[in-house]
């Protein structure tokens, strides 16, 4: 879970893509870090924060069999699952493999 965090603060992720054997098998969000972290409310120090970043592994965190779509998608199809759905982010996958990852925009789905 370190890993994911630091991938998520560095790099501005929302969203971070599990690949396990070229088979994409899950995906953390921000969501799953933040419900998976110890909360400052409950008087966690570094201590134990430092040790549930280090001891949860990204497997027991991940969104398991993440919505996808496929290179030929039609775009709406896309459209549809961000707005309806509420994604910030859809992976395309082919295969099982996954070959790329469309981003949403917050609030593009106005209603």
């Amino acid at each position: 879970m370190a890993e994911a965090v630091l991938l998520s603060t560095r790099l501005k992720l929302q969203q971070i893509p599990v690949v396990e054997g070229g088979r994409l098998v899950g995906v953390v969000t921000d969501r799953d870090i933040k419900r998976a972290s110890p909360s400052v409310w409950s008087g966690a120090g570094q201590d134990a924060y430092d040790r549930v970043l280090e001891e949860t592994t990204v497997a027991q965190i991940m969104t398991r069999d993440p919505v996808t779509v496929s290179p030929d998608a039609p775009i709406q199809t896309a459209i549809r699952l961000f707005c309806a759905r509420g994604f910030g982010a859809l992976p395309v996958v082919e295969g099982g493999a996954l070959v790329g990852i469309i981003m949403g925009r917050r609030g593009a789905c106005a209603r």
